[in-house]
Formats: C-alpha cells, sequence, structure tokens
C-alpha cells in the first residue's frame, strides 16, 4: 500500500465507505419508490437480491473508497490538498473530465430513459464528491 500505515488506510476508507454505503442505501431506496428500475428495458434489467446489493456495495467501496484512499495517500507528498474542500474539487473534476464524457456517450448509444440517467449522473457526482471530500478531511486531522 504505498507504504501507508494501515491504521490510517482504515480509518480513511471506513470513514469514505460509511458516507458511500448512506448514498447507496438512499440512492436505491430512492429508486425503488420512483420506479425508474421499471423503466430500463427488461434485457438490459439485472435481477436484484441481497447478492447482488452486495456485489453492488462491494464495488462501489473499492471503486469510491479504497481506490481514492490509496490514490491520495500516493500523490499526497507531491500535490497536498488540505481540505475536504479541494476534495470536493478533485470530485467534481474526476466527474466532469472522467464520468460525464462516458456516460454521455452511453446516453446518445444507447435508448435510456432520460430520468433514470439524471437520477444516476446526480448520484454518481454525490458519490465521488462525498468521497473525496471524506478522504481529504480524515487524512488531514
Amino acid at each position: 500500500m504505498f507504504g501507508m500505515p494501515t491504521g490510517i488506510f482504515l480509518e480513511t476508507a471506513g470513514a469514505a465507505s460509511a458516507v458511500l454505503i448512506v448514498i447507496v442505501l438512499i440512492q436505491l431506496w430512492l429508486e425503488k419508490i420512483i420506479g425508474f428500475y421499471s423503466l430500463i428495458p427488461e434485457e438490459l434489467r439485472e435481477e436484484r437480491g441481497r447478492s447482488w446489493i452486495v456485489i453492488l456495495l462491494a464495488a462501489e467501496i473499492i471503486v469510491f473508497a479504497v481506490g481514492p484512499t490509496l490514490f491520495y495517500y500516493w500523490i499526497y507528498a507531491v500535490l497536498p490538498f488540505f481540505s475536504y474542500r479541494a476534495g470536493v474539487a478533485v470530485g467534481i473534476f474526476l466527474y466532469l473530465f472522467g464520468v460525464l464524457p462516458f456516460a454521455i456517450g452511453l446516453v446518445l448509444r444507447m435508448k435510456l430513459p432520460g430520468g433514470m440517467m439524471v437520477f444516476t449522473f446526480f448520484f454518481t457526482i454525490l458519490k465521488l464528491v462525498a468521497c473525496w471530500g471524506m478522504v481529504t478531511y480524515v487524512m488531514n486531522i
């Protein structure tokens, strides 16, 4: 882990994971209430169950919590961010130049409901900003 102390890694990744789990559960709950899942074409739907939620949470934690924790610790010596606001800025930057171009390309190539895509875009930026903000905040306490 690039020489990162295990305690700092677990504390930072754990804090980001806790925030992420809350956001994902709110997203799934709102998705169920609004009914976006039923708008997805039948052949594109993933069967949902407890194992699906566990796999979803594991993948999201790796991408949004563990990855940023390792990356931030690695670049901290070269480009230190000293507050959660810098983490929020990094999250927005990653969204605008990483996620958004791919997502817009996907929307233009597939017939997916617009409301569902806006909902997904909103929660993606929320997860990026919250996790990067939490990582930079905890690493600088």
